[in-house]
């Protein structure tokens, strides 16, 4: 029993590439390196950034590998020379390895400063790999920086980083970058069933796709999500996986996107509790819910299918229930969701934040997503009073412009231009130009100070002109006076030298 222990716990490890052709994903990084080696064009220092668990240390071990090897086999390394066994056994003295997470101060890289001019003990490069680079002090990254510019010719640096962002650009721009990409799901599940294969295990197909998905392009956490399933038995169902890792199906969020959507509120609610009677954990499923939504908001704006990580099944659930709705309510919901994950740390009760979210959204529309129901503040009751419906030249040239501004408004924020496809100009008077909304939601957001100024500077830029925007709720817009209607239609028709058809 302890060696089938043993054996679960270094699953990760048992089958981490030893050679580049390994390496799942990638393909560009495993290119470029294996023509440098070939060509003996090798940089002096290199910086793989990526998201984790998608292979920058493996790679980096890898490397360090190559360069030392004493047989190496067209850009790869024997791994059967004295030195490709003391690197993969971790005893090598030729290769260092230091966690900048845990040894981030000044005094490590003087260390490794003062000692870089000592030659190899046995290979031909003496190879410092820093994981987590990002987070060296300002003060280390300074004495790094020193000993990048004057390395010795036997030194080659490996850096490694999760947050590009917050590396200095000093030191970005003395080492070749490579970016390592999340692992495409269909890449995930065929490694996975090689070990599955290899380890004799047997899988339900259901259950090695949520695996993958689950593991979010991260191959480490794919292979130790399996780790952990097979240490009930070799025989692994969808069902033994969701109650031994708490993994939701990927079935749950678009049966709760079709509960939300149809209206069925206290439908969505029930399952969002069955979900935490079963142990789920719901922050995860939160996660899930806003990236099974950034797939409906991908596809909505773009039809790119191409662009999802998802299988040929559920593109097609996620096909049809893009068809129910439009960008602004998609944008909606994440924005929602979103305000909810901040909450779970801070609630009561693990349900609460999504049990607000799905009540919010429900009250927010109106039979299947149709224009929210409810009772204009005061504010907008005031202004929607105050407007008398006037079709001036000026306003004629506005609404000429007004799909321009809408589509200039992107180069700034997406959102924000989404949201004003929801809306429509009521007025221009007196250099400010009235926004009628049928959503609260979408009202306030672009009633917000920083969103606000988007518009406006959008609007300068498109007519030439200072305006400002007043923004009002109305969820009566559409039924005003039919003669009222007839003129503004008529108009409208001229303005855009449109034709009605019967």
């Amino acid at each position: 029993m302890a060696s089938k222990e043993q054996k679960r716990e270094v699953l990760y490890l048992k089958y981490r590439p030893q050679i580049l052709s390994q390496v799942v994903g990638q393909e560009h990084i495993k290119k470029t390196l294996k023509g440098a080696i070939i060509q003996n064009r090798l940089s002096h220092a290199y910086l793989f950034a990526g998201p984790r668990g998608t292979g920058k240390t493996t790679v980096a071990r890898i490397l360090a590998k190559i360069v030392n090897c004493s047989k190496p086999q067209k850009g790869e390394p024997c791994n059967q020379c004295e030195s490709c066994l003391e690197i993969n056994q971790g005893k090598s003295l030729d290769v260092v390895e230091i966690d900048a997470a845990s040894n981030r101060g000044i005094d490590e890289i003087r260390e490794l400063r003062d000692k870089i001019r000592l030659t190899p003990s046995k290979g031909k490069y003496k190879v410092y790999i820093i994981d987590e680079v990002h987070m060296l002090t300002r003060e280390a990254f300074n004495a790094l920086l020193k000993t990048l510019e004057e390395p010795p010719a036997h030194a080659l640096f490996i850096l490694a980083t999760t947050e590009i962002h917050k590396v200095p650009e000093t030191i970005i721009s003395r080492c070749q970058r490579f970016d390592f990409h999340r692992i495409k799901m269909s890449d995930l599940i065929n490694y996975l069933k090689e070990i599955v294969k290899k380890e004799k295990l047997e899988i339900e197909e259901e259950a090695l796709e949520l695996i993958a998905a689950n593991a979010a392009g991260a191959l480490r956490d794919a292979i130790n999500l399996l780790d952990q399933a097979s240490s009930w038995g070799s025989k692994i169902t969808l069902s033994n996986l969701q109650t031994i890792l708490g993994l939701t199906d990927i079935n749950n969020v678009f049966q709760l996107i079709d509960y939300i959507t149809s209206q069925k509120i206290s439908s969505a609610i029930e399952l969002i509790n069955n979900l935490l009677d079963k142990g789920y954990n719901l922050s995860s499923f939160n996660k899930k819910v806003i990236e099974h939504l950034r797939h409906m908001l991908i596809l909505k704006e773009t039809g790119e299918e191409g662009l999802l990580e998802v299988t040929a099944e559920q593109l097609e659930k996620i096909k049809k229930q893009v068809q129910r709705l439009e960008i602004s309510q998609i944008l909606t919901m994440i924005d929602i969701f979103l305000k909810a994950e901040k909450e779970f740390n801070l609630s009561p009760l693990p349900q609460l934040p999504l049990e607000i979210a799905v009540i919010e959204i429900g009250r927010m529309a109106n039979g299947s997503f149709s224009p929210q129901a409810g009772l204009p503040k005061e504010e907008d009751k005031k202004i929607n009073n105050q407007i008398k419906q006037t079709m001036t030249n000026e306003f004629k040239e506005f609404l000429k412009k007004w799909e321009a501004i809408i589509e200039r408004t992107k180069v700034y924020n997406h959102s924000v231009s989404a949201f004003l496809k929801a809306c429509q100009p009521k007025e221009l008077k007196e250099d400010k130009i009235y926004l009628e909304f049928l959503y609260h939601f979408h009202c306030d957001k672009i009633a917000e100070p920083k969103n606000r100024e988007i518009v406006e500077k959008v609007i300068e830029e498109v007519l030439g002109k200072d305006y400002k925007v007043e923004c009002f709720f109305n969820p009566e817009g559409l039924k005003k006076d039919k003669k009222e209607d007839d003129d503004i239609f008529k108009t409208a028709v001229e303005i855009f030298k449109g034709e009605v058809i019967e």
